[in-house]
């Protein structure tokens, strides 16, 4: 089934402005050899559940992100820290590196995967720093589908405040207010 015209417009549009976001903040290096995730072999989804899809995912034997990143590697995504660790106070970003001033690139910036690390690190092969990941590995594009959708619908998590899901036809999506 052929990708609507608009839609692939509108992820063009989104990659063009994520990279030049993603420079605009700061970042030392352009993210170089990022995989194609095209809508006709990775539908889109709408519906992405950080603790059914995401987490399983990162924690599973397959990705090992809880290898370099569990709570000995300053990472925990433990139910009880997972979303302090990966968007921040009042779920607004996280930077990447202990030091926000070295690395101004979130964790994860809710809706916007190209500004994101979590994604860009698991999408390209040169992300704007550190090495791909996991180490040694391909991700699989199954996981950088769901994260990427993860984060343009919202990066919601268990008890994101301030989160009203409504059903527009047919699709489920996520309206938060404006901050």
């Amino acid at each position: 089934m052929p990708m609507n015209p608009n839609l692939q417009f509108a992820r063009c549009a989104a990659l063009a402005f994520g990279l030049s976001a993603t420079l605009a903040a700061g970042a030392q290096t352009l993210p170089a050899g990022c995989d194609e995730l095209p809508a006709s072999t990775y539908p889109i989804r709408y519906d992405v559940s950080f603790e059914a899809d995401i987490r399983p995912l990162l924690e599973s034997e397959e990705q090992r992100c809880t290898v370099c990143h569990g709570s000995s590697g300053n990472l925990s995504l433990s139910f009880a820290n997972a979303r302090s660790n990966l968007l921040g106070a009042q779920e607004r970003g996280v930077a990447s590196a202990g030091d926000a001033s070295a690395n101004p690139i979130l964790r994860v910036r809710p809706r916007e995967p190209l500004a994101s690390s979590l994604f860009l690190k698991l999408n390209c092969a040169t992300p704007p720093f550190g090495g791909r990941m996991p180490l040694g590995l391909s991700p699989s594009p199954e996981l950088q589908a769901l994260v990427h959708d993860w984060i343009a619908s919202g990066a919601l998590m268990p008890d994101s405040p301030g989160g009203v899901r409504l059903f527009i036809g047919g699709f489920e999506s996520i309206r938060r207010p404006s901050p």
